[in-house]
């Protein structure tokens, strides 16, 4: 069953390893304006080079002031990741990417945290899709995926994920991670009329850019709906975007933006998201 969801955003922590904080740890307390307030982590763990701090358990979220970081439009921390050459750099325009990345919100944990912010929900860091045709616009956003299990290499890599992660928790403070479950970027749209009995009539694959031609993980690749073996695999529900939005089918079984619906009770989208 389709879903008319841009995106799923999964309140994940991705925290750290044995954890030093605990009930009664130094540095632990409360404070009366925002109630108890998590433990900063060990100095030493924190100063180590190794055992960087990626799993805590996960905090009370009713006592928690959470600011969403939409990465791309924060801080610009590594200026070396900007443009790859395609086009896609130009902070002059809302369309395209303007540079802010994980390094960028390090960089600024001192400012959120004279804010009072005790966790940071940061935007998608998935590898994303560079151009949409349909929209004429990058996905500096963070919403259009192209590959689930890597970071776009305009927000940073990796290990800049794991220190974010490790800088927050020696702060005392937590990672929000923003994760979409349930479709990928623009790459197909109906040219012309629907046809829910024969899904391949007027199915146009957009024009392949010179980087990004579809998804790049499998089985979310398997998204031509005229090729006989993706049409088989059933990764996608073959939907539209919504048109109306008065109608409440299109509402409810439509793409949300013209987005690849996935389709998530197929056994390989299950498993490709373990």
């Amino acid at each position: 069953m389709g879903k008319a969801l841009l995106a799923a955003a999964a309140f994940v922590l991705a925290a750290c390893s044995e954890d030093p904080r605990r009930e009664g740890a130094a540095g632990a307390g409360t404070d009366t304006a925002t109630g108890p307030r998590p433990a900063p982590a060990d100095a030493e763990i924190c100063a180590a080079g190794e055992g960087l701090l990626l799993h805590v358990p996960s905090p009370d979220w009713r006592d928690q002031i959470v600011y969403m970081a939409l990465m791309d439009r924060f801080h610009d921390g590594d200026p070396t990741n900007n443009d790859h050459g395609f086009g896609e750099y130009d902070p002059t325009l809302p369309t395209h990417f303007s540079g802010g990345d994980l390094k960028g919100i390090v960089d600024r944990l001192d400012y959120l945290q004279g804010l009072g912010v005790t966790a940071v929900w940061v935007s998608p860091v998935f590898a994303n899709q560079w151009w949409s045709t349909p929209y004429q616009a990058t996905g500096w956003h963070g919403y259009w995926p192209t590959h689930f299990q890597e970071i776009d290499p305009h927000f940073g890599t990796v290990e800049d994920y794991k220190r974010l992660s490790h800088e927050l928790h020696c702060r005392g403070m937590y990672l929000v991670k923003d994760v979409i479950a349930n479709h990928v970027g623009n790459f197909f749209i109906y040219d012309g009329e629907y046809d829910p009995e024969d899904t391949a009539k007027n199915f146009r694959l957009l024009e392949p850019d010179s980087h990004q031609p579809g998804p790049t993980q499998y089985p979310f690749n398997l998204i031509d709906r005229l090729n006989p073996e993706h049409a088989a695999a059933d990764i996608y529900h073959w939907t539209p975007g919504i048109q109306d939005f008065a109608d409440p089918h299109q509402e409810h079984y439509y793409s949300l933006g013209q987005v690849g619906d996935v389709n998530t009770e197929n056994p390989q989208v299950i498993a490709a998201f373990k």
